[in-house]
């Protein structure tokens, strides 16, 4: 029988830091006395987990730096945001994630179309406090042809192994949100009083945050996060710290 302790954490991210000053730039930004922690995420594939370089080497890591990204701060969610080639090899990867990660990991955002339940809870049985949000991007919507009520069927299959889900289309690719379409998936989830938090997350940035207000105000515990709109231009295509901090003062600002 599957038993979770929900770690009921509201949460504010930023997803793509790639150093430890970047990351204490932002938490300079979250107030002291918000209920919001700053999600840091770390973007990590099968690929740079296996020691091979990804098309995004100004987003994703080297593996051996992970742990000393991540800081140790009460108003931090440390997570580690995965997407694998080999699903079939999701729990062997989620060990030595786990191990490179190092001390201040405190969990996933698990960036794959409805993972294995039986991989997920072999993990859950040793691993039983680790903080796991579920994304679900355009493939996952496809396979319950976007349909609320099946989307929130198949949720339903992960409840006691995940701790929030977050709908996210575009992928890290920054496509705006349909604030509309996204409030009904989120109100059919919210009505059947799932003990996960929710959140989304596609195309917010500084100039754009403000339109995810009305969600705040709806669900009480909402998340977002953000990536493409924080970057600089390609081909750098660094963190921008300036933007990162004028929308983390923006979405802190709203609560």
């Amino acid at each position: 029988m599957r038993w979770k302790k929900h770690n009921s954490y509201r949460y504010i991210g930023v997803t793509g830091f790639m150093n430890n000053s970047e990351v204490k730039k932002a938490i300079e930004i979250v107030p002291e006395n918000t209920t919001y922690n700053l999600m840091v995420g770390i973007l990590m594939s099968s690929k740079t987990l296996a020691g091979f370089a990804n098309k995004y080497p100004s987003r994703y890591p080297q593996r051996e730096n992970i742990a000393d990204i991540f800081i140790d701060h009460p108003k931090a969610l440390n997570l580690v945001h995965y997407s694998t080639d080999t699903p079939e090899k999701l729990l062997f990867e989620l060990y030595c994630l786990t191990d490179l990660g190092g001390k201040n990991l405190d969990g996933f955002q698990l960036n794959i179309a409805w993972p294995s339940i039986v991989q997920l809870e072999d993990y859950f049985f040793d691993h039983p406090e680790t903080f796991i949000v579920l994304q679900i991007g355009k493939r996952a919507m496809a396979e319950v042809d976007n349909s609320p009520k099946k989307l929130a069927d198949m949720i339903e299959n992960y409840l006691g192994i995940i701790d929030a889900i977050l709908i996210d289309e575009s992928g890290g690719k920054g496509e705006s949100l349909n604030i509309i379409k996204i409030r009904e998936y989120l109100k059919v989830i919210h009505d059947r009083q799932y003990p996960i938090g929710l959140g989304v997350a596609g195309g917010l940035g500084p100039k754009t945050v403000h339109i995810v207000k009305p969600l705040f105000e709806e669900f009480d515990e909402f998340n977002i996060d953000a990536e493409n709109a924080l970057r600089t231009p390609k081909p750098e295509d660094a963190l921008d710290c300036a933007a990162m901090k004028e929308y983390l003062t923006k979405a802190y600002n709203m609560h």
